[in-house]
């Protein structure tokens, strides 16, 4: 205390207060009377403070929400893609079979048009034929026949008469076979054609593994074929054999695309 006084004794005066040193030392003063005030505000902004970090916390389980939700989509999509990519195959192979069904009948056409033509040719008769018929029309002419026709072959030689009747059938014969010749040539050329179309179609089918069921000489299967009619059983055909194809049946492996259509033998005792 002593020291103080002394100390205040030998200080100068303090210099008169300002207005702005009356207004810090007026808020010092008040300053205790505003901390309630501050606690209120400290506890409105904390209040606040939570509630947004709560909202914060919701918005952030929400967008967490979303994500999952997304991020199971796409593993959905992804598991659909590689469904589809699986199945696509499949269902590629199957348009593809649809198609060959639709062929077939288009084979049928050719099978039964190549044989027709076949029958054709089989029965139409040949140069050779027609050539030896007129070689046994000449033998067959009478002597007195050559005798009387000496002076027309030599008038013929001489360009003094006409072909008599006999020569302008032989001519017409030899021009019939000419003709004939012809048309066998260009009838066999269009079924070889036809052939060449059947078998581009077999190979078409081979590449799908279509291949056509044995049924002639097979016994009678009912997974593969369809009894259309029965005849009687011989040796060479015992009963439940299949002794003609009517309709030939095509398969896939194991898959039957058409059954095939067959006549079977049967036994006269008992049914097949």
């Amino acid at each position: 205390m002593q020291r103080l006084a002394a100390r205040l004794r030998g200080a100068r005066p303090a210099p008169a207060p300002t207005n702005e040193a009356l207004e810090a030392d007026g808020a010092e003063l008040s300053a205790p009377l505003d901390l309630a005030s501050l606690e209120k505000q400290v506890s409105k902004l904390g209040r606040e403070q939570f509630k947004l970090n709560t909202l914060l916390e919701k918005q952030q389980a929400q967008v967490q929400a979303a994500l999952d939700q997304l991020r199971e989509q796409d593993a959905r999509r992804e598991q659909e893609c590689a469904e589809l990519a699986a199945g696509r195959p499949a269902e590629q192979a199957e348009a593809r079979l649809q198609v060959v069904q639709r062929l077939l009948p288009v084979l049928d056409g050719l099978d039964e048009a190549i044989a027709s033509g076949e029958r054709l040719l089989a029965r139409a008769p040949s140069p050779v034929l027609i050539h030896a018929m007129d070689q046994r029309a000449s033998e067959r002419a009478p002597w007195w026949a050559n005798v009387l026709a000496a002076p027309v072959i030599l008038a013929r030689l001489t360009n003094q008469a006409k072909p008599s009747e006999r020569e302008r059938e032989r001519q017409a014969r030899r021009a019939l076979a000419a003709e004939m010749v012809a048309w066998q040539e260009a009838y066999a050329a269009w079924l070889q054609g036809l052939e060449l179309v059947r078998e581009r179609l077999f190979e078409m089918l081979a590449m799908e593994d279509v291949e056509p069921l044995e049924a002639v000489g097979q016994p009678f299967d009912p997974r593969r074929h369809v009894a259309m009619d029965t005849v009687p059983a011989r040796d060479d055909a015992p009963s439940g054999t299949v002794v003609l194809e009517l309709r030939r049946g095509y398969a896939v492996g194991d898959r039957v695309l058409r059954y095939a259509e067959v006549v079977v033998a049967r036994a006269t005792s008992s049914g097949l």
